[in-house]
Order: structure tokens, then sequence, then C-alpha cells
């Protein structure tokens, strides 16, 4: 068999940890993913992995062969790419991991005209909610990651791209019923709403007397901003949430700004991508289309009944 092919369903199966999920990755069988590996480990005479049913691990050998495979499959990639841009051709497959609120909301309409505009460069979105330490996008097999959270692996680059306004929130039968908060301290006397799932949390405001933070609680707790969203339209809390989450809402009245008079720290939005690499014609086509659409977008909530703007916190949670 292609010795390239060989190569592609090995760094498939150490970088997906799984023959199942490579397997699902390449449109083959596992049994296929399987038999390709015993030909690469019989073709070169070593042993590459070590199975059992708990989980992969790389031999030495083994190592050593993912990372030569690693660099040889991305030159490979790369050449390819050259000759289709000297031709004037973007194709080929763009993989992107995103949170699952912003892919759903925001980033889904993007890609589909994204599609319909270059029908030869296929797009597959991997939605999954991450975490600070999950930067490994190229073992994984992405060419990139849209997120709010900053990279500190120096692999990667951290494009920032736009801030995201965020916007204290509320039902106005919420605000009938408990009475308007007026200052910050006001909120430790009403049911506060976040979407990381902790029991209490920081909420960070600049007004005329200077930054106030103020450690607020809720009845509901959800790491789902859609969640949260859902409670405050429905009365039953205050929330902060980021704008293009509530745009209808706010133009609407069915949520109205609290606290209008303190900036709330924005989020700023990054493209995530490894640092070092060939970038393909296709990706910057992406990243730029992306990236205007996303601008495109911010400027056009300007219109939305909004509180003052700070600095965006490079380093906040999602």
């Amino acid at each position: 068999m292609d010795r390239f092919k060989l190569m592609e369903t090995y760094v498939a199966v150490v970088g997906l940890q799984s023959y199942t999920r490579a397997a699902k990755e390449l449109g083959v069988t596992r049994a296929m993913v399987s038999k390709r590996v015993q030909d690469l480990e019989r073709t070169l005479n070593v042993k590459l992995l070590n199975r059992n049913t708990q989980r992969l691990s790389l031999t030495e050998a083994g190592a050593d062969y993912y990372e030569s495979c690693t660099s040889l499959l991305t030159e490979l990639r790369a050449a390819e790419d050259n000759l289709l841009a000297k031709r004037g051709a973007a194709r080929g497959e763009i993989k992107v991991l995103c949170s699952k609120t912003f892919g759903e909301t925001t980033l889904a309409p993007i890609v589909a005209d994204f599609c319909r505009e270059y029908p030869d460069i296929t797009v597959l979105i991997m939605l999954k909610d991450m975490g600070p330490d999950e930067n490994d996008l190229i073992s994984r097999g992405f060419d990139m990651s849209i997120r709010t959270q900053p990279v500190e692996d120096t692999t990667l680059v951290a494009r920032g791209l736009v801030g995201l306004p965020r916007v204290l929130v509320a039902a106005p039968d919420y605000l009938e019923r408990h009475g308007t908060p007026e200052e910050p301290t006001d909120l430790l006397r009403h049911n506060c709403l976040n979407p990381n799932g902790a029991r209490t949390y920081d909420w960070e405001f600049d007004g005329p007397s200077g930054k106030t933070m103020v450690r607020v609680s809720g009845s509901l707790r959800a790491n789902s901003s859609l969640v949260i969203r859902h409670a405050a339209r429905q009365g039953v809390g205050i929330a902060m949430l980021s704008r293009y989450l509530v745009t209808e809402e706010l133009q609407t009245g069915a949520l109205v700004p609290v606290l209008a008079g303190y900036a709330v720290a924005e989020r700023m939005l990054f493209v995530v991508y490894p640092k070092d690499l060939y970038q393909p014609q296709r990706m910057k086509i992406f990243i730029n289309f992306f990236t205007a659409r996303i601008q495109a977008l911010n400027e056009a909530m300007q219109g939305t009944v909004q509180p003052p703007r700070i600095a965006p916190q490079r380093k906040a949670a999602l």
C-alpha cells in the first residue's frame, strides 16, 4: 500500500488516541486502520505502538517516527497547496475546533456563507467547550481553534480578532419584582447568573469611583451561556453575557441592561493555529473571511442598547 497512506493512518491513530476515531476521521473501517498500522510496523520491522484495552502508548521508536511523519506530511500538503495556489485554485479541507455556544450561535451562519462562496473547500467544525490546557491542535488533527481563551503554548499563535462586548441584563419582570440595582454592591442582594458553573464568581465593573469587584452567586448554576440566557429571559435573575447572545432580546425589550453606567470588560476572540508551519491558501482565505464577518457583526451590534466598554481581558476564561 502507498507508504504515505500508511503514515497518514498512523498519525491519525496517535493524534486521536483511538483506532475507532481514526477510522471515522479517515472514512474507513476500524479493521482497515488496524491493518494499515500493522503493515507499517511490518514494513519498518519495528513496533510503533503499545496496545491494551485501556489506551494506546508510543514506543520510543514510535514517538520518533510520529514526529517524522507529522513533519513529512505537513511538507507534502504544503507542496500540494503551493501547486494549487499557483493554478489559482483553493481547495482541500479545513478542520476547526470551536466552543459550542459560539459555534452554534455565531460561527455556523458564517461557515455556511463560506461554503457557498468557496465550494471547493470543505470545512469540518468540531464543537467542544475547551479548557485552557486543550491546546494540542496538531496531534488532534485540527488546523485552528476559535476561542475566547488565550494560549501560553509557544508552538501556537493566538491572533486576537475582535473584542466581544459583555452586558449585564435582566428581564423587566425580574426588576419589577426585585428592584433595579443602582451600583455593583446592590448585586449582593440579587440572584446573579453566570455561565461558568461555579458556586460563586467575581464580577468586575469600572464606574465613576473606579474599579469595583463583587462576589456574587445565584440559584442556577450551568456551564452554558444558552441556559443562563434562557433563565434570564424567564425572569430568574440578573445575567452577565456576551452581547452577541442577547442582541435580539435587547432590541425587543425581553431583556434590558442593568448597571448601564458601569463598564464590563470585553472578551477577546482569538483564532489559534500552529506556529512555524506552512499555512495553506485555504486556511488564509477562511481566517480572512471569518475575521471580516465577525468584525462586521460586532459593528452591527453597536446599534443595540449597550453599556460603556473597557479594554478586553485577554486572560479571561470562557
